[in-house]
């Protein structure tokens, strides 16, 4: 059960108790059923009042959660997605953790300026690509968003982001991550 529906039925749990004691369920019939219960020196007022507020606050509460609706944020439409990752062991004792990233677009995409948002933070970010037709080619420019460090921005003009002919990235870092999804940016190196 979720923390909602204990949420639910602990205050529906006290609000019958409440209403048991309120109709005259007592201390005498309680020892009857549990012969191990003690005397308590509560009045029967204030049971009743404590055990009426909690209900209301845990049911209420339980109530609103259960209302509130959750969804994870679906992958934004971009033009480009990840169609594959892999992860692997760097060469580089510094990092415990590679990972392999490709994009591709859906049409041709020329200058291009893409973020990779994954699952954790990415230790050291790529300043070189490579495509299956273009080889191997550095970036303009490269860079771990301030403040998010798992969302890598990433620019070049040359070669051209093609359907045809993915770019392949990759990321290290100290424990393993995942690419999640990647936006592309309308750039223009021209304009100022």
């Amino acid at each position: 059960m979720s923390t909602d529906q204990w949420s639910l039925v602990i205050g529906g749990g006290q609000l019958l108790v409440a209403l048991l004691i309120w109709a005259g369920l007592d201390m005498k019939a309680i020892r009857k059923l549990w012969p191990d219960v003690k005397e308590m020196n509560l009045s029967r007022s204030k049971l009743i009042l404590v055990l009426i507020l909690g209900g209301l606050v845990f049911s209420g509460y339980g109530f609103f959660q259960s209302r509130v609706v959750t969804h994870a944020l679906p992958a934004p439409e971009s033009g480009t997605q990840i169609i594959e990752q892999k992860n692997f062991i760097p060469d580089d004792p510094r990092w415990t953790s590679g990972l392999r990233v490709t994009v591709a677009t859906d049409k041709n995409r020329g200058p291009v300026q893409i973020l990779v948002i994954c699952d954790g933070d990415i230790g050291l970010a790529p300043n070189a690509g490579k495509s299956p037709k273009s080889g191997q080619f550095l970036v303009e420019s490269q860079m771990l968003l301030t403040g998010h460090p798992e969302v890598w921005n990433v620019k070049w003009r040359i070669p051209q982001l093609t359907p045809d002919d993915p770019v392949t990235f990759e990321f290290l870092s100290k424990k393993e991550i995942h690419a999640k999804w990647t936006i592309t940016i309308n750039y223009n190196p021209n304009v100022y």
